[in-house]
Formats: structure tokens, C-alpha cells, sequence
């Protein structure tokens, strides 16, 4: 792959700390947020909620919480550590296109042939 655009969504989030109370705080911020995201926009009876909360959303959780050691799978890393690896690896970070920042914004934006979203 030689990407001309590389954009990464991550959570941003030290989830992978050695101390149960600062990672149990980390997950307890961020997955509180997802579910009031999930509040705003979709009832608690809607079956794509559910399966969202069923199938990732609580597994990741527990992951988090629960597992110590090898048994975690999941280690989010802040922003600042996937920054340092994206340079590390030859990616350069640019800066926003308020033009292209206001037509997302708009929902204006048209994805090119051969866009992948991984």
C-alpha cells in the first residue's frame, strides 16, 4: 500500500496502563460517552443498539476492565503515542482543509472510486 491519504480513527484513550483505578477511569470516560452518544441518537429497544452494545461495545469494556495481563486484547493508546508511531513509519501529519472540514460538515462529500474504508 502507498496511500496518498492516510486518515486513522483512534480511541484515544490509555487503556493499556498497568493500574486498575487509572484504566478502570480511562474506560469508565470513554465507554460512558459512547453509550450517551448512543442515547442521543437511538432507543434502547433498537436492535442495531443492542447488537452494537452485545457484540462490541461490552466486550470491549470487560476486556478493558476485567482482564489483566495477556487475557487483554484490546489496548487503545492516546493520540500522542499513535502520532509518534504514524511518524516513525514515514507518515506526516498535514493540516485541516477548512473547505473540505465545512462540506463534511454539510455531508457534502463524495468518496472516489477505489476509497477503502478499513
Amino acid at each position: 500500500m502507498n496511500p496518498h491519504v492516510f486518515i486513522q480513527g483512534v480511541v484515544n484513550a490509555a487503556h493499556g496502563v498497568p493500574f486498575f483505578t487509572s484504566r478502570f477511569r480511562q474506560a469508565l470516560f470513554h465507554f460512558s460517552t459512547l453509550f450517551e452518544m448512543l442515547d442521543t441518537y437511538l432507543s434502547r429497544d433498537n436492535l442495531e443498539r443492542m447488537l452494537l452494545e452485545s457484540k462490541s461495545y461490552g466486550p470491549r469494556a470487560m476486556n478493558v476492565i476485567a482482564c489483566e495481563g495477556s487475557e487483554r486484547i484490546k489496548r487503545p493508546e492516546t493520540y500522542k503515542q499513535w502520532l509518534l508511531q504514524n511518524v516513525s513509519a514515514g507518515f506526516r501529519q498535514l493540516p485541516l482543509n477548512q473547505e473540505m472540514m465545512n462540506s463534511a460538515k454539510d455531508g457534502e462529500i463524495t468518496l472516489p472510486q477505489g476509497f477503502c474504508y478499513c
